[in-house]
């Protein structure tokens, strides 16, 4: 536990120490210096020397830090659950006694998502060694891949994408990160990055330079360009690529009447893909493909400025699956 929780439960129990706390001996702890955290690259071990040479100066007795936090097993193992830092710094200045705190392991039990969830919490510390934007993604990746999440949301990612984000990202902030100055949207932004494999299997996406060649292989238009804009066009064709719907106006048709203006000799050909896959589903593809068409319909009529617009394949399965090995020319 950190110092907050510790000085928290010291309010809610004038006992607590001598119901839950005792010293013990560092070496009775088991633990795995490297995975029994939920930090991205294990425990703080820089940290530790700090700690070590405080507890030497303290004639080798570290029984002045913060209870570390551990678990009893049936057996009389006693598990180390948070405080490595503390524990590693006791070890290494050859501390005879630590101070461990057993209180949590009444509430967790062998629940190792509970454990994950109290680990993370307890990284939140005043110093300098609180979670990092780095161990955050790694909790919040942990969260979903292990079902946890979804557990707590009470439903699947894929039921409902859009809503579980928004629900998921605030329990995580109300139930892990309270104290964090991150955000709700920072949070789920990094959510997002977690479902990221869950939305591959599903849909395709492109870079530009994906898109283009995948134009370029597929359209049969003779184009070989490798970029976009008239500097890079190819057989006549000026390729722009759009990835939303978001900015069409002004951004699209303001490239393409100034490459009509500029470069009368070119058409510009618009590849069109739906880059924010996080929250869409087949539907939400379709939807875009509608919009951009409306859109590209209306300036066409008005200035003749396009030569064609294309959709890239995204959709990988379910009856609205696309061969990946074709683009579709709608207009």
């Amino acid at each position: 536990m950190n110092d907050q929780q510790y000085e928290e439960l010291g309010r809610q129990y004038s006992d607590f120490d001598d119901c839950y706390v005792k010293d013990i001996d560092p070496n009775e702890i088991i633990f795995d210096k490297l995975l029994s955290q939920v930090r991205k690259n294990g425990h703080v071990v820089e940290n530790a020397a700090q700690i070590r040479e405080i507890i030497k100066q303290n004639d080798n007795d570290a029984t002045f830090l913060t209870p570390i936090s551990v678990r009893l097993d049936p057996s009389g193992h006693i598990e180390l659950m948070d405080g490595a830092t503390r524990t590693i710094a006791a070890l290494d200045a050859g501390a005879k006694k630590i101070r461990v705190s057993s209180y949590h392991s009444g509430l967790f039990g062998n629940d190792k998502w509970k454990w994950k969830i109290f680990q993370a919490q307890a990284n939140e510390h005043r110093v300098h060694q609180s979670n990092t934007e780095a161990d955050i993604q790694f909790f919040i990746s942990y969260a979903y891949k292990s079902g946890e999440l979804e557990q707590e949301v009470g439903y699947k990612f894929e039921s409902n994408k859009k809503k579980f984000l928004q629900e998921a990202s605030k329990w995580l902030k109300d139930n892990v990160y309270e104290n964090n100055p991150k955000n709700t949207n920072w949070i789920r932004r990094r959510l997002e990055k977690a479902t990221e494999g869950n939305v591959a299997v599903a849909y395709e996406n492109y870079s530009e330079n994906q898109a283009i060649s995948h134009f370029v292989n597929h359209s049969g238009t003779g184009c070989t360009s490798v970029g976009i804009g008239p500097s890079n066009a190819t057989s006549g064709i000026s390729i722009r690529c759009i990835k939303d719907t978001i900015r069409l106006n002004p951004n699209l048709i303001g490239y393409a009447t100034h490459d009509f203006v500029d470069h009368p000799q070119l058409k510009t050909h618009v590849l069109f893909w739906l880059n924010q896959l996080s929250t869409a589903d087949d539907q939400a593809i379709f939807d875009a493909r509608t919009t951009i068409t409306n859109f590209y319909n209306k300036f066409q009529k008005a200035y003749n400025c396009f030569g064609g617009l294309w959709f890239l394949p995204q959709i990988k399965s379910g009856p609205n699956a696309e061969n990946l090995q074709d683009i579709k020319r709608v207009r």
